[in-house]
């Protein structure tokens, strides 16, 4: 039987020359055989394609029946959690925010999904939601509103 703890760890690929969303898959590093987290992974990536999708084609270039079947695929896979788990709920609103297709807010329910995988210290898969909005607020060009200047008044 072969030894795999023998076997020398490879560098991982830099995030640009891989496949899109791979590193929600790190979280899983030494846990491999945790079938819980894998599930959760799995999950994640599956979420995430969906908006990489999205921004490697382009929101308007992906028909929405296509992107509804995506959606789909995932609500299924969301049924192997149980019904009131927290991270099943908020895929599942992430899911209903994606149906909206507008870059806005893509990139507000990515950052939220972002911000509940940092929140279960899973680090490399916030890390990747995390990206994944900022390539959408760069490549549509989302800014923040500016803030009202502070007059200064001067006393004579």
């Amino acid at each position: 039987m072969a030894r795999y703890d023998r076997i020398a760890t490879l560098d991982p690929p830099d995030r640009s020359r891989a496949f899109p969303g791979w590193v929600v898959f790190r979280d899983l590093e030494g846990r491999d055989r945790d079938p819980e987290l894998a599930r959760r992974v799995r999950l994640r990536f599956l979420a995430l394609r969906i908006v990489r999708r999205l921004i490697d084609v382009g929101i308007d270039r992906v028909p929405p029946q296509s992107i509804e079947q995506q959606i789909e695929s995932v609500r299924e896979e969301l049924g192997a959690l149980p019904a009131r788990d927290p991270e099943r709920i908020r895929i599942a609103e992430f899911l209903n925010r994606v149906r909206e297709l507008t870059p806005l807010t893509l990139a507000t329910a990515t950052l939220d999904l972002g911000e509940v995988a940092e929140a279960d210290q899973q680090e490399f898969a916030a890390e990747e939601f995390y990206h994944t909005a900022l390539d959408l607020a760069n490549i549509y060009q989302l800014r923040t509103p500016s803030l009202p200047r502070e007059t200064s008044r001067t006393q004579s």
